[in-house]
């Protein structure tokens, strides 16, 4: 049996009497990593107790981001659908206008070729036409 002297304060020291199971895999866990075989109880018996601690204060902070993340990404998909319904709405719009200036360019056509007056607004029918075969996506 192995005696491991670990310093708990300024002053104070406290001993350590480790059977031959624990003291093999001490020495392996020392030699494998590098560290002292004091350093390797020291971290045994103290640091996990710390790290239990800040590991549950971060895994509340940790919960409780994620709560407000999710409670902001709801409010935005709501945000986010009201815009998609306006657009398609929008849409809508701009393709019935589209048939309705189609109408209107070809009754002005019509009218002008009548009157035998040069034709025009041409460009204005391809723009209605564009607007009218636009596909919409969802």
């Amino acid at each position: 049996m192995e005696e491991i002297v670990i310093k708990s304060g300024k002053l104070k020291k406290k001993s350590f009497k480790l059977d031959s199971e624990n003291e093999e895999l001490i020495k392996e866990i020392g030699e494998k990593f590098n560290i002292p075989e004091e350093k390797i109880v020291e971290m045994a018996l103290f640091d996990e107790k710390e790290e239990n601690e800040d590991d549950e204060k971060r895994l509340k902070e940790l919960r409780d981001e994620l709560l407000h993340l999710q409670k902001e990404m709801f409010v935005i998909e709501g945000d986010w659908s009201s815009l998609r319904y306006k657009a398609h709405t929008i849409a809508h719009d701009v393709k019935t206008l589209s048939v309705v200036l189609i109408g209107l360019v070809n009754q002005n056509r019509t009218l002008r070729r009548q009157l035998k007056m040069e034709e025009k607004y041409q460009e204005m029918r391809e723009l209605a036409e564009h607007y009218l075969f636009m596909r919409m996506k969802s």
